[in-house]
């Protein structure tokens, strides 16, 4: 079908479209329970489905693409940002201190950006 889009070639940008809903999210998530105190967790909710919908378009993507490497590599800090970022949230709701989670998911986040732009880039 000459003209059409087709799957492969749409996932990154949908990928990247969860990205971008799944940070800004957890920016909601963050400033809302620390306003109110109280936990949001209709936002969390949509936050935990936002990680699994980024994870299989990643996935998917690495599956149709054959690449290697470098982006399973980028997958798995990826996941631990995702459990970082739960553990931020989870510490937060019970009184805890939660910054060097923070912290620690925004260093992990920049990395993944500048793997995702290839400025952070190796091979095997």
């Amino acid at each position: 079908m000459k003209g059409w889009i087709t799957l492969a070639a749409m996932l990154p940008h949908i990928h990247t479209l969860f990205w971008f809903i799944m940070i800004i999210l957890y920016v909601v998530t963050l400033l809302r329970f620390r306003s109110t105190g109280n936990p949001p967790k209709v936002l969390h909710n949509l936050l935990r489905a936002s990680f699994l919908l980024t994870a299989f378009f990643g996935i998917y993507s690495i599956i149709l693409s054959g690449l290697g490497g470098f982006y399973h590599i980028k997958g798995t800090i990826a996941l631990v940002m995702f459990g970082l970022m739960e553990v931020s949230l989870s510490r937060l709701y019970k009184k805890k201190s939660a910054t060097l989670f923070i912290g620690l998911v925004a260093a992990l986040l920049v990395v993944i950006i500048l793997m995702g732009y290839k400025i952070i880039w190796f091979t095997f």
